[in-house]
């Protein structure tokens, strides 16, 4: 007859085994679990981000948020300018962009189709001529811009064919053609964003040592984060993150490699508070 402690001992080892499979199976899960994959919107707006730069802000900021946590992992999606809004559509191919100033498109007739989040920078565009570019803007001028931007100059309007035919501007699609047609006297003035200039003064000064220009301001702007309607937590664990680089001086140290440190306007003390979650404490 089999006795009571050996039945007894014999369940316990059975009952032991399968608790130590399920946790094991727990453990390989947590271990499997894959971050959830974000895209983030771009187009050509250096330094902010450009395809013909080997290095720029967003593509940095990206490296630094997927090394540090592994809750998201997050992904550059290029798209033409215009199409930025269609980026972050209901159906749309992206979750969020960043360093976009809401004037430019996001609030006409959005009716909280987007997210609108912290400040990131500010900045100017400015205008760029050989003399003085108030002098220049009163006579028959042609004006450099990027296709798809949007300028005070003009109403912040950014159809092609009334840029063209009303306010005389040539559209190209980055700001180095702008410098190259300025420098050879193909166009009388040209607008480019401030930070790009901090840019090439930090990274490739030759890009502007070898000729004189002058400038005004167009716009000012500050950049903020934009969501997709229902990203609204994404946006307050990418605004609490932020604010945990800052405190920890890898923000602002960022920003300096690029020559904009000056321009960093995030206001980390505002999320002092939040949590990788995106809860306030």
């Amino acid at each position: 007859m089999t006795s009571p402690t050996y039945v007894f001992g014999l369940w316990a080892s059975v009952l032991l085994g399968l608790i130590g499979i399920a946790t094991a199976g727990s453990v390989s899960a947590q271990n499997d679990q894959q971050p959830e994959g974000i895209y983030i919107a771009a187009y050509e707006f250096p330094p902010y981000f450009s395809s013909s730069l080997e290095s720029h802000v967003m593509g940095a900021l990206v490296k630094a948020l997927n090394q540090r946590q592994q809750q998201y992992h997050f992904t550059i999606t290029e798209v033409r300018p215009a199409h930025r809004y269609r980026a972050l559509s209901p159906d749309g191919c992206c979750d969020l962009m960043l360093f976009q100033d809401p004037q430019w498109g996001w609030r006409e007739g959005s009716n909280g189709a987007f997210i609108i989040g912290a400040g990131l920078t500010k900045g100017a565009d400015l205008y760029l001529a050989l003399d003085d570019p108030h002098e220049v803007l009163q006579g028959e001028v042609t004006i450099g811009g990027v296709q798809g931007y949007h300028y005070q100059l003009t109403g912040y309007q950014h159809d092609m064919d009334i840029l063209e035919q009303d306010h005389n501007l040539y559209l190209a699609d980055n700001h180095l053609t702008l410098l190259n047609m300025l420098r050879r006297e193909r166009l009388d003035v040209v607008i480019m964003n401030e930070e790009m200039i901090r840019f090439m003064e930090t990274w490739n000064e030759s890009l502007l040592s070898d000729f004189d220009y002058q400038t005004a301001v167009d716009q000012e702007y500050e950049t903020r984060i934009i969501g997709r309607q229902d990203r609204a937590e994404l946006v307050n664990w990418l605004e609490a993150e932020l604010a945990s680089m800052a405190h920890e001086g890898k923000l602002a140290a960022l920003f300096q490699r690029f020559g904009l440190q000056d321009h960093l306007s995030f206001d980390a003390e505002s999320y002092q508070g939040a949590d990788p979650d995106g809860a306030t404490q």
